[in-house]
């Protein structure tokens, strides 16, 4: 009688679909994990820009309204002189003091036709004329009437004021001045700095820029000079910014991730071009870490069932096998039964 040669299992069965398994899981878990970090960054990214959308209109506003305040500051001067002139028949070192308590000035001065300063509210400028070439005497030669300079040196006292100046018809002149302290704590309470540093204390942002046209940062709340691109192209973001777009990007600065944020708020003429922001990503990264390690503990619970099912089906079929083809008594191989098939995976 022939003998039939034992049949074994073929182990292509269960290893293709082992290697297509494990491939898969692989695969799902990289693209899983990116798709979480993406939606992470994603509503970083939104949240980022509409912020930075925000403080961009602000600070349009901001540069709006400083003008306005300048403008309001110097008209208080120039109201301040014309006041004054009123009392012409009454001028005296004590009205002089009088006015400037009452106008809030630090200096009101009374200059007679010849230039003479006869009456202040500071003993010490008493008697000082004035001297060909000196901005007031620039001012009697021109044919205004009132003026408001820019802030100077004061040469009696070498203190900084912000002088305004009124002619009186019978000759003379009438001069008040704010202290520069006085005038810059002012005006600081609506710098950009100011703003600036507002900005980092409402946000989680790492560092803020207002940036020219040519990408240089202005004004900032972090100890940079130059470029604040890191590796990103110059033209590109100039591209976006030209055509009112923001361009953001990630970047690392000291080992720390996090996303940058360019926003246009001003023309190519103007000082202020655009506004970057930098924020952390460590709480998006801790996020992403979680949700990547939920999603990935999942997926390779699914693989690992299906790598016992396909263990359980090869033992179960080695089972078969052995009671197919080996004596259960002495373990020697018998003639295999004919109708007896070993179930594939």
């Amino acid at each position: 009688m022939k003998k039939n040669k034992l049949e074994t299992i073929d182990l292509k069965v269960y290893l293709v679909p082992w290697i297509v398994v494990s491939g898969n899981f692989l695969v799902s878990s990289f693209f899983m994990f990116q798709a979480i970090r993406n939606h992470y960054y994603e509503l970083k990214k939104v949240e980022a820009v509409k912020i930075a959308r925000s403080y961009a209109q602000n600070l349009s506003k901001f540069a709006l309204g400083e003008e306005i305040i300048e403008d309001l500051l110097q008209g208080k001067i120039s109201v301040a002189a014309e006041i004054i002139s009123l009392f012409q028949e009454d001028y005296s070192n004590d009205l002089m003091s009088e006015m400037a308590a009452l106008l809030e000035m630090d200096e009101v001065d009374y200059y007679d036709a010849e230039g003479v300063l006869r009456y202040s509210n500071l003993p010490e400028v008493l008697g000082w004329e004035i001297y060909p070439g000196h901005p007031i005497d620039t001012f009697l030669k021109s044919e205004e009437t009132q003026l408001v300079e820019d802030i100077r040196e004061d040469v009696i006292t070498g203190n900084f004021y912000q002088y305004g100046y009124f002619k009186l018809p019978e000759g003379g002149l009438i001069q008040v001045g704010l202290r520069a302290d006085r005038v810059q704590r002012f005006l600081n309470q609506f710098s950009r700095s100011n703003l600036l540093k507002e900005m980092m204390l409402s946000e989680d942002a790492l560092h803020i820029h207002l940036l020219d046209a040519s990408l240089n940062i202005l004004e900032t709340t972090k100890d940079l000079q130059g470029l604040c691109l890191g590796q990103e192209d110059p033209q590109a973001i100039l591209h976006a910014l030209e055509n009112l777009e923001e361009y953001s990007f990630l970047t690392e600065d000291e080992d720390q991730l996090f996303y940058k944020v360019l926003v246009p708020i001003g023309e190519e003429d103007q000082e202020v071009y655009a506004l970057a922001i930098g924020y952390s990503l460590e709480e998006a990264s801790k996020n992403v870490a979680q949700m990547s390690f939920y999603a990935i503990g999942i997926l390779a619970l699914l693989y690992g069932m299906l790598l016992y099912t396909l263990s359980a089906t090869y033992r179960n079929n080695k089972n078969l096998q052995s009671v197919a083809y080996f004596d259960a008594l002495t373990s020697l191989p018998s003639e295999a039964p004919t109708n007896l098939k070993v179930r594939g995976f």
